[in-house]
């Protein structure tokens, strides 16, 4: 059932129709506390136990569980606390009263692996099914695939249970996404201007950001540009978070950048925009957290900013938690979750309506025509076709400056900092219910910095290619003087005048003689494969060896020299132009006369 569907209700009105007692089985405090006093100012008895109440809440509480006419009907806890000891026996009381009538699992897709929040202390509610077989149980979730149901199924140990799924669709929501790395304006611009409007002031709006850092930069951003805003994450301590949830929906803060910290079940039905600042790392996710907005059925807004960069450093933490974690037991997480980033990707760069993507993957067919221009792509097809090949232009420029050190490191990713901002990424949701620790995954900045060159987002023949250049340039230098004797004399007379770097007290030139000959080859490759440059096999060697020349001629280091023959491979694979290729008014394109036998 989508967010704000009605899945409290379901639950809800059996407690009070027949005044017994629910177990409701909640991920976050912050979403039981929001749920509680929902609850109470319908006139609903409700309580929720957590480590956040005092002593004297939690013994009121228990006491009130044994009265005869004012117990809770509906009794919120996490799944850490139904585990415990002390809880079970309270459990064990209340089922031999008889007022023990169901137990709900909210947001019960935390109990797949295959969802994208899972938790272990969810997988563990099934023991509930043993000690009280009797008692029925409700598992609630928004997002939840045909995967996800039967692995619910199976752990809750549900015995024949009746599925009831309500479409998926939010008809009032645009979906769009914004190309920043093609845009005119930076993303912390494009936000304030998306926040800000003229004619009635800033828009109620939630910023999904992946990293606790930018959520504090933004939030900053933000209130420099007027604008009531406040960053939220697991990092803050529990009453500064619980303070800007308060002024969050009484309307006191009108923006809150976030991590998925904040969220899941927050009952503000005037969201009006809700922002991705960063690439969501599934559809699950995407579609959870785009559902917060408009719960009030009036039109509303969902935003994703995609960028290269993001891509790449999501790839990056994706494998990291998938190696990581501990309840991988091979190599199919990581595949698993690389999928389901990659279908996030192919959302975002299919030039095809994002409403058929989203609800394809849960499996409701919607014909394109019925989404009725409430997305980018039905409102404007041509516009975001012309974007997405602008964002594949710039991408493959990308691939081939990637050995380059373009990308070495995002700016403010140092280790410290990364590290810190990491161990939110999952944890930003575990954090809130502290019971307990097991699950959260810290980042190393220094891993960061020595694999984000080596993404996995670009597979082409031109990564493998510099990969071995690399490899070549290593083993030469590891090299003793007298095996380096096999580059070609041509090469390494050039080499005598190069500029040099010096590592680890050695001076060295930029690049061996065996790179740079692949580097000529492959240039000369790429220009007789341009059909704009009509050029013969010998003729494309002699541009080659030029543009080579003078690219290692200006380059003082290695890194240079990589990032400026990626330049040159675009030149000589895109030009249409003969006269824009570097040193042709110099050179002599013609066929050298072959020496004849007698010469």
């Amino acid at each position: 059932m989508p967010t704000g569907g009605g899945k409290s209700l379901c639950y809800a009105l059996p407690s009070v129709v027949n005044n017994s007692i629910t177990i409701v089985v909640s991920p976050l405090i912050a979403l039981m506390e929001d749920q509680v006093s929902a609850m109470q100012a319908k006139g609903i008895r409700a309580e929720y136990l957590s480590s956040t109440r005092t002593e004297y809440e939690k013994q009121a509480i228990l006491g009130s569980l044994k009265s005869e006419g004012n117990f809770p009907q509906l009794l919120y806890v996490t799944p850490e606390m139904t585990q415990t000891e002390k809880f079970m026996f309270i459990l064990t009381s209340i089922y031999a009263s008889g007022r023990l009538a169901l137990f709900a699992i909210d947001e019960a897709h935390c109990i797949s692996t295959w969802g994208h929040d899972f938790r272990p202390s969810y997988r563990r509610l099934a023991a509930m099914r043993d000690a009280f077989p009797r008692v029925p149980i409700m598992a609630l979730t928004a997002t939840a695939t045909k995967k996800v149901q039967d692995e619910v199924v199976q752990a809750l140990k549900l015995r024949n249970p009746q599925i009831l799924i309500s479409s998926f669709n939010r008809p009032n929501i645009h979906y769009e996404v914004v190309y920043t790395d093609v845009e005119q304006q930076d993303k912390y611009k494009l936000l304030i201007d998306m926040v800000q409007r003229p004619d009635s002031g800033p828009t109620c709006t939630i910023v999904y950001c992946l990293k606790q850092s930018t959520t504090a930069e933004l939030a900053a951003r933000l209130q420099g540009a007027g604008i009531a805003s406040r960053a939220y994450h697991a990092g803050l301590p529990a009453v500064d978070r619980s303070r800007i949830l308060e002024e969050f929906l009484d309307g006191r803060i009108v923006v809150v950048a976030a991590t998925v910290a904040f969220g899941m079940g927050i009952n503000k039905a005037d969201v009006r925009m809700v922002v991705h600042f960063n690439v969501p790392k599934s559809l699950d996710a995407l579609y959870q957290e785009s559902g917060r907005a408009g719960r009030d059925g009036l039109p509303s807004r969902n935003v994703i900013f995609y960028s290269l960069d993001d891509r790449r450093l999501i790839e990056f933490v994706l494998e990291k938690e998938a190696k990581k974690s501990k309840r991988i037991a091979n190599h199919t997480e990581e595949s698993r979750v690389q999928a389901a980033f990659g279908k996030v990707v192919d959302y975002c760069m299919a030039p095809c309506c994002r409403r058929h993507k989203l609800l394809a993957h849960f499996d409701e067919m919607l014909q394109p025509s019925r989404c009725g221009g409430c997305c980018d792509f039905c409102r404007n097809p041509a516009g975001v076709q012309s974007r997405i090949n602008s964002v594949r232009e710039v991408a493959f420029d990308a691939n081939l400056r990637r050995q380059g050190g373009q990308w070495a490191r995002m700016d403010d990713e140092s280790e410290d900092g990364y590290a810190g901002d990491m161990v939110g990424n999952h944890a930003d949701m575990e954090l809130q219910c502290s019971q307990s620790s097991e699950d959260r995954i810290a980042e190393p900045g220094e891993e960061f910095a020595q694999s984000v060159s080596k993404s996995r987002m670009v597979g082409t023949s031109d990564t493998k290619f510099f990969e071995r250049m690399e490899r070549a340039e290593q083993s030469f230098y590891a090299a003793e003087p007298s095996s380096k004797g096999s580059a070609t004399d041509r090469l390494l007379s050039r080499m005598q005048t190069a500029p040099a770097r010096s590592s680890v007290g050695k001076t060295k030139p930029v690049a061996s003689a065996d790179m740079r000959d692949k580097a000529v080859k492959k240039i000369a490759e790429y220009l007789e494969q341009n059909v704009a440059v009509k050029v013969t096999s010998q003729q494309a060697i002699k541009m080659a060896e030029a543009m080579e020349a003078e690219e290692f001629q200006g380059a003082s280091t290695g890194t240079v020299y990589r990032s400026s023959i990626g330049g040159k491979l675009r030149i000589a694979s895109h030009t249409e132009d003969m006269s824009k290729l570097p040193m042709l008014n110099t050179m002599q394109l013609r066929e050298e006369p072959q020496d004849s036998p007698g010469n």
